[in-house]
């Protein structure tokens, strides 16, 4: 598979990832699981368009799903989903990084 395709696959999932959050944070289950910082950050994700990975570093959704991810149950699907999105964020990350350097050269 070549390295645009992954990336392309990544991004896709990470989007679709963001949007399982951002339903997971409109239920009522997170009250009072995660801290009121993380509920705001998690409020914001509702208003966020699919984004590049340097537009979610730069939005601070890692730290905030990190956050989440710490205060949920290791089986809840939350925190599954959580796990996955920064996976598919650092992928996504390391690959745009990549690109920029392959470009200087």
């Amino acid at each position: 598979m070549s390295a645009d395709k992954q990336h392309r696959l990544a991004s896709a999932s990470l989007n679709k990832l963001v949007k399982r959050l951002k339903k997971y944070a409109d239920s009522e289950s997170t009250s009072g699981l995660i801290s009121k910082k993380a509920e705001r950050g998690l409020a914001q994700l509702q208003s966020l368009p699919p984004l590049s990975a340097k537009q979610l570093s730069d939005s601070g959704l890692p730290g905030i799903v990190n956050r989440l991810r710490k205060r949920l149950r290791p089986e809840e699907p939350a925190a599954r989903t959580a796990r996955r999105l920064i996976k598919s964020w650092r992928l996504v990350v390391e690959f745009e990084q990549k690109q920029q350097q392959e470009q200087q050269d």
